[in-house]
């Protein structure tokens, strides 16, 4: 739990700095969501009673706000996730990718 909460914390951090590289005009509503950010939780070990997997976690891609205020299209890091670099170590077994669909080609991919 430490390390969740250390992670969190540290994720909270980055999330503040962003939001404070957005122009004047954009920027009293970034700080502010900023503020309210929490991590998103979905346990998927409760399964059929804990819903269906969500949807964010499903999309290749998301659309998202970028600092320069144009709205771009972007991987989705919830969805899928390559390391870039992987460094020895980090892993037990050596992985090159991580995917929210278990069941697909993609999951935990090793190299």
């Amino acid at each position: 739990m430490a390390k969740l909460t250390q992670m969190q914390q540290e994720l909270y951090k980055h999330i503040q700095n962003v939001a404070a590289q957005f122009p004047p005009a954009m920027l009293p509503r970034y700080t502010a969501a900023a503020l309210e950010f929490r991590a998103p939780y979905w346990d998927w070990a409760l399964g059929p009673k804990g819903g269906d997997i969500p949807g964010v976690l499903l999309s290749p891609t998301i659309q998202v706000t970028d600092i320069d205020g144009e709205i771009k299209t972007i991987p989705n890091p919830l969805e899928h996730y390559q390391f870039h670099p992987l460094r020895p170590g980090d892993f037990v077994e050596q992985v090159s990718t991580t995917s929210a669909q278990p069941h697909t080609p993609r999951n935990l991919i090793l190299i």
